[in-house]
C-alpha cells in the first residue's frame, strides 16, 4: 500500500509539473502576442513631422523636423532650425537719458540657420498606454551665421544742446554710456548684414510622455556644436571666437503619420 501510495504522489507531481509548464507557455505566448499588438498599434509603421522650441544657453531656437521610419526601432531625421545666439558677456541695460535698453559694446547680433540629416534609435519603448517612450539622436550638418550690425542713437553736443546721430559702436563719438541715448530700431543694419559658413553636430536624448500613438509629445535635453569659417564679432572688448558650443532644453510637438503599407498581426 505505501507503494502504491508513492507511485500516485509521484504520477501527481508529473501532472501539476506539466500543468505549470503549460501555464507558464500560455502566459509567454499571451504577452508576446499583446506586445505584437502594440508595436503594430505603435510607431513601427509611422512617419512624423514636428516642431521644436529650444532654450539655450546661448539663447534660444525655432526649429522643425522631418522623420521617416527606417524599422521598427530606427529613423531617418532631416532637421532646419533658426536660433537667436547671444554672447555670454552681453548685460543689457537701460540709457542714461532714456529707458530704452540695449546692450553697450555689442557689434552684431548673431542668427543662425542649420539644415542637418542624422538618426534617430529607440531606447526604450511605449509598450503600454501612459508609458515614457526615450530616444537618442544625433543630426550633422550646414550651420549660416547672419551677422547683422548694431547701431546706437548717440548723442552728439552742438553748442548748448545735444544732437543725435545713429552709429555703430566704436564710432568716433561713442566712448562711454553716457555718450548713447538709446539703442537704435532694430531693423537697422539689415541691409549691411554679413555672412559666415559652418558645419553643425547635435545629440540629444528624447522623452516622448504622450498618451496617443499620432501625437508627438516630447521633453529633449541635448548638446550642440558649430564651427565657421571665420572669427564671429560679437562684443568689442572680449574675443572673437569661430565656434559655438550650446546646452539646451527643447520642446517638441507634432503627429505621426501612417505608411502606405500597414502590418497586420
Amino acid at each position: 500500500m505505501d507503494n502504491r501510495f508513492y507511485t500516485n504522489l509521484f504520477v501527481l507531481k508529473i501532472i501539476q509539473s506539466r500543468w505549470i509548464h503549460f501555464v507558464l507557455a500560455f502566459l509567454i505566448v499571451n504577452s508576446l502576442d499583446a506586445q505584437s499588438e502594440l508595436i503594430t498599434q505603435g510607431d513601427y509603421n509611422r512617419d512624423s513631422r514636428s516642431v521644436v522650441l529650444s532654450l539655450n544657453s546661448n539663447g534660444f531656437s525655432l526649429g522643425g523636423r522631418l522623420s521617416k521610419r527606417k524599422d521598427g526601432f530606427r529613423s531617418r531625421l532631416i532637421d532646419f532650425d533658426f536660433s537667436w545666439v547671444k554672447h555670454p558677456k552681453e548685460i543689457r541695460t537701460s540709457g542714461v537719458y532714456y529707458q530704452n535698453k540695449y546692450v553697450y559694446g555689442k557689434l552684431n547680433q548673431l542668427m543662425t540657420t542649420r539644415l542637418s540629416y542624422g538618426r534617430q534609435k529607440e531606447l526604450y519603448g511605449k509598450f503600454a498606454d501612459g508609458g515614457i517612450a526615450i530616444h537618442f539622436y544625433y543630426t550633422v550638418g550646414l550651420s549660416v551665421a547672419w551677422l547683422k550690425p548694431v547701431y546706437y542713437e548717440v548723442l552728439i553736443p552742438s553748442g548748448d544742446i545735444y544732437n543725435t546721430d545713429i552709429e555703430t559702436y566704436p564710432d568716433g563719438n561713442i566712448h562711454s554710456p553716457y555718450d548713447v541715448y538709446q539703442g537704435a530700431p532694430f531693423f537697422k543694419g539689415f541691409d549691411k548684414m554679413s555672412f559666415a559658413f559652418g558645419a553643425v553636430i547635435k545629440g540629444a536624448f528624447s522623452f516622448d510622455v504622450t498618451t496617443k500613438y499620432k501625437v508627438i509629445n516630447a521633453l529633449e535635453i541635448g548638446a550642440s556644436a558649430e564651427v565657421f569659417n571665420r572669427k564671429l564679432p560679437l562684443m568689442a572688448d572680449y574675443k572673437h571666437e569661430q565656434y559655438l558650443i550650446s546646452l539646451f532644453v527643447a520642446y517638441r510637438f507634432g503627429k505621426k503619420m501612417d505608411h502606405a503599407i500597414v502590418i497586420q498581426n
